[in-house]
């Protein structure tokens, strides 16, 4: 496996400091294009990171109602995938990649299945999105990048998704790396490349 784990409680402010700089699995849709390549708005991303290693931004999005739900109902729905599955679930801080320091993801939970561990992404959506999400019966197009972000930089080969609304049956899926891993993992690590390059000219540029 590529990445070692940082033990520290999700959304703590140590957490969010382990984070200032790093490119997550949160922010993976915005560095590849649909046809798998570098993406030209991954240039704004790098001084965004840079930049959050030095001050924060206090105009920065801090949550609304949707995200305090999926905020609330997540552990229930690791919880629930736990009793679907019977797949015990352990909770982590942030997985670290060895492939680049700069790469990070933070699973919603890891689980160890007939001896190889697994990665787990969970969602609460709003219940007409999750009743969207169940007639699909596919990973959604919006959390794709994430879910082969995390298996891309960690190594690991399956990462399940799950969405979970209350009263209504859950979506769970298994997603296997494949080509968009391989091209996702590409992407990134050219990120990183670039990142590093440019991250001393970006901080020189706007320290005072």
């Amino acid at each position: 496996m590529n990445y070692h784990i940082i033990n520290l409680e999700q959304g703590t402010p140590e957490w969010l400091n382990a984070r200032k700089g790093k490119l997550t699995a949160s922010q993976a849709a915005n560095i590849i294009t649909p046809t798998g390549k570098l993406a030209a708005a991954s240039k704004g991303l790098m001084r965004k990171l840079a930049r959050e290693c030095i001050i924060d931004d206090p105009l920065e999005f801090q949550g609304n109602a949707a995200t305090q739900w999926g905020h609330a109902h997540e552990p229930i729905a690791r919880d629930a995938f736990s009793e679907i599955t019977g797949h015990a679930v352990d909770t982590v801080g942030m997985l670290q990649s060895t492939l680049h320091p700069c790469l990070a993801c933070s699973p919603d939970g890891m689980m160890m299945i007939d001896g190889v561990i697994h990665g787990l992404e969970i969602k609460c959506p709003s219940v007409d999105t999750h009743v969207d999400y169940l007639l699909d019966g596919e990973l959604p197009a919006k959390y794709r990048p994430q879910v082969h972000f995390s298996m891309a930089i960690t190594g690991i080969q399956t990462w399940y998704f799950m969405s979970y609304f209350p009263g209504l049956k859950p979506l769970i899926l298994p997603v296997h790396w494949d080509e968009y891993t391989d091209k996702i993992k590409d992407a990134a690590l050219a990120f990183a490349a670039e990142y590093e390059q440019e991250m001393p000219k970006i901080l020189n540029a706007i320290r005072p």
